[in-house]
């Protein structure tokens, strides 16, 4: 771990977040016991960015894209710190070219995502739309729904067993769902996982013949850009349900919307859209066979404010001259190519 002398009378910018007011950020700030040069800002645009952050050598931020060109004319920029898991939303690859740590908050909302998977999953399967919607029209019996399969021996796949992945296949298994993944990082043919033992890791094609809920749980990057595209959901069960709390970006909307009009998925759980807020009218809002949530899975009065303030413990590791244990792209930190390695 490298190192920094003096690396505390850097300056730390808050950008956005969960809150304007910054009253969490502030609290942990002044209980550091260490000086701490801060800015609280309300931008919403990269220029804006640029604008208030060229002297910056810390930035946490919420849901501002910062792209290359942004981080280009950011010469004393040192580290990126993003509220919430996904840093889809900052050009990694920039970042490291030009010696910026980006940090997550990686055990941010694990229990909140996958309880919302769940939840999107069961109201699908159960059928509680239908049920619902005519009740609330005045109804009562549903005669011309068919009944909901049992769930108990279904198989469910899920992309990506990260954090969130996991949880997700341990409170499946809690409903006697047989449980495989994919997800190309882990090179093994199954994965232990606490509450759902040894897990199958399949490839991306094999599980999506096999399984009757697909559940995404991978980051968005240009290898993940559509990985259900028309294709992959062509593959898919007749009947199948998917379920989506990661990142709109993961599917093809287009293709989703044909697959769900035709009858070939039997429906879908979406947290998240491309692109947020999603147009009105859009055939999402309104499909029968669809329940959309307005990206909300990770919220909760805790997960918010564990959140807010893990971003601050990771500016001040940084301050106190370590690393954060969320860093999405260490190979910054080989040679001495981390412009935090030196005061500057």
């Amino acid at each position: 771990m490298t190192g920094n002398s003096g690396s505390a009378s850097w300056t730390v910018a808050i950008t956005d977040g969960f809150s304007d007011a910054y009253d969490v950020e502030k609290a942990v700030f002044a209980s550091a016991g260490i000086p701490v040069n801060v800015r609280y800002l309300r931008v919403k645009t990269a220029a804006e960015v640029v604008a208030n952050c060229r002297d910056i050598d810390i930035i946490i931020k919420g849901w501002i894209d910062i792209p290359r060109s942004a981080l280009e004319q950011l010469p004393r920029l040192k580290a990126i710190i993003r509220g919430g898991i996904g840093v889809d939303m900052v050009d990694i690859a920039a970042a490291t070219d030009l010696g910026i740590l980006v940090c997550n908050t990686a055990t941010y909302c694990l229990d909140e995502v996958s309880n919302q998977a769940m939840v999107l999953m069961l109201a699908l399967n159960r059928q509680l739309i239908a049920h619902a919607d005519r009740i609330r029209s005045g109804g009562w019996a549903v005669r011309d729904v068919p009944h909901p399969k049992r769930l108990r021996g279904q198989t469910i796949g899920l992309v990506g067993i990260g954090n969130i992945g996991r949880q997700v296949a341990a409170k499946a298994s809690g409903f006697g769902l047989k449980v495989v993944a994919h997800d190309p990082y882990i090179n093994a043919s199954h994965v232990n996982i606490d509450g759902a033992g040894d897990v199958p890791l399949l490839s991306l094609d094999d599980l999506l013949v096999t399984c009757d809920i697909v559940t995404l749980h991978c980051p968005l990057s240009p290898a993940t850009h559509h990985v259900l595209g028309e294709a992959q959901l062509a593959r898919m069960k007749p009947g199948a349900l998917l379920i989506n709390t990661a990142r709109g970006g993961l599917i093809d909307q287009e293709a989703l919307v044909a697959s769900l009009r035709s009858g070939h998925l039997g429906g879908a759980g979406i947290d998240v859209t491309t692109p947020e807020p999603l147009p009105a009218p859009h055939p999402l809002r309104e499909l029968p066979n669809v329940l959309l949530t307005p990206h909300t899975a990770s919220i909760s009065d805790a997960s918010v404010i564990e959140c807010r303030e893990t971003t601050v413990a990771h500016a001040l590791t940084l301050l106190r001259g370590s690393v954060p244990s969320d860093v999405m792209n260490r190979a910054v930190l080989k040679d001495g190519h981390w412009r935090g390695a030196s005061n500057s």
